[in-house]
């Protein structure tokens, strides 16, 4: 048989070397159910893989759901003694209204080293706080200094207090 197999390689052009071989029928049903095996065992893989992915993104969501549900704008103990601190210095002033450079300088806010001033990042900051407590303090725009900002207690606070 390899002596027919050498005259059909000579024939058709092909060196004589082993570069031509016949599988019987046999190694290629064999061959056949093996990539057969491969691609099933591929699905399931893909189909594993794809229920892992999907668990784990729900697990991810569940997780960030939790840090999301954690109490939001519970000021912190040093955010409250600023605006405890605030609250005493407008009502010692009879709530006459402060700009907000004033309240940086009286709360020390930002640093003092160096030769960068973070005062007015930090103001910025506490400014959108003081905004966000509309119940107690009125933050405006300045009649007098173009451009900045200034807080008061509201009216209804200071005149009723943090009970009325």
């Amino acid at each position: 048989m390899s002596q027919d197999n050498t005259s059909i390689a000579e024939a058709i052009n092909l060196p004589q070397s082993q570069a031509t071989v016949l599988l019987p029928a046999q190694d290629l049903a064999a061959i056949l159910n093996e990539v057969r095996g491969l691609r099933a065992e591929l699905e399931r893989f893909k189909k594993v893989h794809s229920d892992f992915a999907v668990r784990t993104t729900n697990e991810i969501d569940e997780l960030f759901a939790k840090v999301d549900t954690r109490v939001q704008g519970q000021p912190g103990k040093k955010q409250a003694a600023r605006m405890n601190k605030l609250e005493a210095l407008l009502i010692a002033r009879g709530n006459e209204a402060l700009t907000f450079a004033e309240v940086g300088k009286y709360l020390e806010l930002g640093s003092r080293t160096g030769k960068v001033n973070t005062r007015k990042q930090n103001m910025t900051v506490l400014g959108k706080i003081l905004e966000s407590e509309g119940q107690r303090f009125q933050v405006f725009e300045s009649n007098t200094q173009k451009g900045h900002k200034m807080v008061r207690l509201s009216d209804k606070y200071f005149t009723r207090g943090p009970n009325g």
